[in-house]
């Protein structure tokens, strides 16, 4: 279960990378990257869409409490997951590279959902509960208002830096000027 897991998760990484980077190859006009990518998109998708099928029997074999789980309360949320890596593979097939990319991450999102269901109430299926594996509430306070300001801080900044970087509004020499600007003198 363990080994199937890591497969499945750098899987899983192929097909969302090369599923992000053909829309990244159409911005930047490179129909050969194009290609190349959506290619790989379309076979890592495949690879991935067979792995978790293959998943299911490991875990009947191997995890059969899991398993259980699994089947009894996550197979909406799984099939949530199969609809959207099949509406990925097709619009990467039909050269729809955004919509693919949404449809790449509703698959990936409800896989990790699908587990979660499948897993809960359990953290290590057997061995401890997620009430149990908590943090005590003061410590968990204190990292919801980190993660606020993280945000409030950080979000606005990394969304000006995405659409200067998708807008194609960053070059080289710009890159340039604000690193001499931002950098001590000797």
């Amino acid at each position: 279960t363990s080994v199937f897991a890591g497969v499945l998760a750098v899987a899983t990484c192929a097909f969302l990378a090369a599923t992000f980077l053909v829309n990244e190859a159409r911005s930047r006009r490179s129909e050969e990257l194009e290609h190349y990518f959506t290619v790989r998109g379309i076979a890592s998708g495949v690879v991935t869409g067979v792995l978790a099928v293959i998943g299911i029997a490991i875990l009947h074999a191997d995890a059969e409490g899991f398993y259980d789980q699994l089947v009894g309360g996550a197979i909406p949320v799984l099939a949530v997951s199969a609809v959207g890596g099949i509406g990925a593979v097709v619009a990467l097939v039909r050269r729809q590279p955004v919509l693919a990319r949404g449809f790449a991450v509703l698959a990936v999102a409800a896989v990790v959902g699908g587990w979660g269901v499948g897993q809960y109430p359990d953290m290590l299926p057997g061995e401890i509960t997620i009430e149990q594996a908590a943090a005590p509430s003061a410590t968990l306070w204190a990292l919801v208002v980190v993660v606020v300001l993280a945000a409030v801080l950080i979000a606005p900044a990394l969304a000006v830096l995405l659409r200067l970087s998708q807008q194609d509004l960053l070059d080289d020499a710009l890159l340039d000027e604000v690193a001499a600007e931002n950098s001590p003198s000797l």
